[in-house]
C-alpha cells in the first residue's frame, strides 16, 4: 500500500464520517427540540415518539422527570459521539492533506492512522510498512529535500520488511556427510564471531584447495549462506511481530543485528560469486541454451504496482519500445546485447545491469537462467549513485510464473498505449 493510497483511504474516510456527522446533527436537532418541549412542560408528540420509539414507554405525569433526564442523557451521548467523529473527520482530512501536500505527520495522526488502518483489517505487517514510509515522508518534508535522504538508516525497517530471498539450489556431493560437519564448525563461527574474524577463518580456497574441489568448496559457502539467510528469516519474522516493532529497545537491537547479518551475507555472497566469476572480466555471457526466465520485484500482487512497472511509469514514450527489445534479446540469450556485472559498490557486486545508450537495466541472478528485474531507468548525470542504490536495495522477485505473465502483458499493452500517444 503506497502513501497515495493511504491517503485516498482516509479521504474516503473523511467523506464517510460526513455522512455519520450528518445523521448525527439531524438525531441532535430532534433531541432538541424533544428535551426544549418537556422542559417548557410541553408533552409534544416528537417527545412521546422518540421514548415510544427507543424505550417502549410513554411519558406521564408520575414518570415524567425521568423520562426529561433520560432524553437529556441519550442527547449527551450524541453530542460526545459528534465530539469524536468530527475529531476523526478533522485528523482523516489531516492525514490526506499532509500526504498529498507534503506536510508532516503528527505523533497523534500517525496514531489515529495506525488505529483506522488496524479496524479497516489491514495486516499489521502492512501498517508497519506504511509507518516506516511515513518516517520516510516526514523526514524528506523537514529537510525540504524530496528527492534525497539524510540517512541509509532512515530506510532499513522498510528494507527488512521488504526483504527478499535468494533462491539457493540443494546439492548432494559426494563427500556430503564430510562436508557437512565442516559446515557445522563455520556456522558456529559465523553466529558468533565477528565480521574480521570470518573473513580470516573463511579463506576456503586456500584451506581446502587440496582437499576438495571447486564444486565442494561451492557446497560449503551455498550452505553457510544458507544457514545466514535463514537467521536472517527468523529475525524478519520476530521485526513483523508488532510486540517487538514498536518497542523501541527491541527495534535497534533487530536493526542492529540486521546490519551485521546483512554484511556476512554480502562477503558470503561475494566469495560464491568469485569461484563462478572472472574478477577481472565485468562482461557477463550466456552458457546454457536454455531461455533466460524474468521475475518482477514487487510488494503488490497487481502488476501495475511492481517495481519494474513503477519505474516504467517515469520512462519517457520513445524508450518503452526498445527496452521491451532489449528483455526479449534477454531472454533469448542473445549475444550482442552489453551486460555487465555491478563493481561500484560492496552491496552491488551480485547485481548486473544491461546496458545500451543512457538506457539501465538491473537485474539480481537467482538460479542458472532465472533472474529478479529489479528495476529500469535513464541515466542522467545527477544523482546515478543513488538510483543504483535505491533500485538492488529492493526486495528480490518471488519466482512467480503466473505473475511474470501479468507483468509482462501489462507492459506490453502500457509500450502500445503510449507508442500510439507518441505518434499523435
Amino acid at each position: 500500500m503506497e502513501l497515495n493510497d493511504v491517503a485516498v483511504f482516509f479521504l474516503n474516510r473523511e467523506d464517510k464520517l460526513k455522512g455519520e456527522i450528518s445523521f448525527l446533527l439531524n438525531e441532535e436537532h430532534v433531541y432538541s427540540g424533544a428535551v426544549d418541549d418537556l422542559e417548557k412542560g410541553i408533552l409534544s408528540k416528537r417527545s412521546q415518539k422518540l421514548l415510544y420509539d427507543k424505550y417502549r414507554i410513554y411519558i406521564t405525569k408520575g414518570n415524567y422527570k425521568k423520562m426529561l433526564s433520560t432524553l437529556k442523557t441519550d442527547l449527551f451521548v450524541i453530542k460526545e459521539k459528534l465530539n469524536i467523529i468530527n475529531r476523526k473527520k478533522d485528523m482523516s482530512l489531516a492525514i490526506y492533506d499532509a500526504l498529498k501536500y507534503h506536510q508532516v505527520l503528527e505523533p497523534n495522526l500517525m496514531t489515529y492512522l495506525r488505529e483506522e488502518l488496524e479496524k479497516a483489517l489491514i495486516a499489521d505487517v502492512e501498517i508497519m510498512k506504511i509507518n516506516e514510509k511515513i518516517k520516510i515522508h516526514n523526514s524528506k518534508v523537514k529537510d525540504n529535500r524530496k528527492n534525497t535522504l539524510k540517512s541509509d538508516d532512515l530506510t532499513l525497517i522498510l528494507e527488512m520488511l521488504n526483504h527478499g530471498f535468494e533462491y539457493l539450489p540443494k546439492e548432494n556431493p559426494a563427500k556430503k556427510e564430510e562436508l557437512d560437519l565442516i559446515i557445522a564448525q563455520l556456522n558456529h563461527l559465523t553466529d558468533n564471531d565477528a565480521l574480521s574474524i570470518i573473513k580470516d577463518s573463511l579463506n576456503l580456497e586456500d584451506a581446502y584447495q587440496t582437499m576438495y574441489n571447486k564444486e565442494e568448496i561451492k557446497y560449503l559457502f551455498t550452505e553457510i549462506l544458507r544457514h545466514c539467510q535463514d537467521r536472517l528469516f527468523d529475525l524478519i519474522q520476530v521485526l513483523k511481530n508488532k510486540e517487538y516493532y514498536y518497542d523501541i529497545e527491541s527495534l535497534q537491537m533487530i536493526k542492529t543485528e540486521y546490519k551485521v547479518l546483512i554484511e556476512k551475507i554480502i562477503f558470503l555472497r561475494d566469495k560464491l560469486d568469485s569461484l563462478t566469476l572472472d574478477k577481472d572480466e565485468e562482461t557477463i555471457s550466456f552458457e546454457s541454451d536454455s531461455i533466460n526466465k524474468l521475475y518482477y520485484s514487487s510488494n503488490s500482487k497487481n502488476p501495475n504496482r511492481c517495481y519494474f512497472m513503477k519505474d516504467i511509469a517515469s520512462i519517457r514514450e520513445e524508450s518503452l519500445g526498445r527496452i521491451e527489445e532489449l528483455l526479449t534479446m534477454f531472454k533469448n540469450k542473445d549475444d550482442t546485447l552489453t551486460i555487465k556485472a555491478l563493481r561500484n559498490n560492496d552491496k552491488m557486486k551480485s547485481f548486473i545491469e544491461i546496458k545500451e545508450d543512457q538506457i539501465r537495466i538491473i537485474l539480481k541472478p537467482i538460479n542458472n537462467h532465472l533472474y529478479s528485474l529489479m528495476g529500469v531507468f535513464i541515466k542522467k548525470s545527477d544523482n546515478l549513485k543513488e538510483t543504483y542504490k535505491k533500485i538492488c536495495s529492493r526486495p528480490i522477485a518471488e519466482i512467480d510464473d503466473e505473475f511474470s505473465i501479468l507483468v509482462e502483458e501489462t507492459f506490453k499493452d502500457y509500450v502500445k498505449e503510449n507508442a500510439r500517444k507518441g505518434s499523435r
